[in-house]
């Protein structure tokens, strides 16, 4: 690549080819999924959904797990399954357990996609902990708001 910009030679006019005088940071190759993965994902979540409700204390217990989400690889052949978990002393152990029953709930979902869908992904189940966030931030929003109010009474007091 050149410092300075270069004509083009089938046109006669300039390009912008200024060479890189800083390495690229890496960036992944892949910013966004397709739209073909995020129909086939809307799918999967939506069977995952709707096999959990019918078998789910087959698998899990009395657990309320929801499906919060789902990623799809770019070959279609690895599904990543985003659970929240309610009403269990152990999220992990809930997730192990789902984990032990994989190849039930794969075949279940097969049955289901099966004219929908050429490949049946691999499914990988893991704990979604958005939520957990959520109630964090907002736990010290609260407290922050608390803190102000008092202080702020504390002052006023004080004039």
């Amino acid at each position: 690549l050149l410092k300075y910009p270069t004509i083009c030679a089938c046109l006669g006019t300039p390009t912008r080819h200024f060479m890189r005088e800083f390495p690229q940071k890496n960036i992944p190759s892949r910013t966004m999924d397709s739209t073909r993965q995020q129909k086939y994902a809307r799918l999967i979540q939506k069977e995952i959904g709707e096999i959990f409700q019918r078998d789910g204390y087959n698998f899990y217990g009395k657990s309320f797990v929801t499906v919060m989400g789902a990623k799809v690889s770019p070959d279609l052949s690895v599904a990543s399954i985003y659970l929240s978990i309610f009403g269990a002393k152990d999220n992990q152990a809930v997730i192990d357990q789902i984990e032990t029953h994989n190849k039930e709930i794969r075949k279940i979902l097969g049955q289901s996609i099966r004219h929908q869908a050429r490949i049946i992904p691999q499914l990988r189940f893991f704990l979604d902990s958005s939520l957990d966030e959520v109630d964090k931030i907002e736990k010290l929003l609260r407290e922050s708001r608390g803190e102000n109010a008092e202080g702020e009474s504390a002052e006023g007091e004080a004039k």
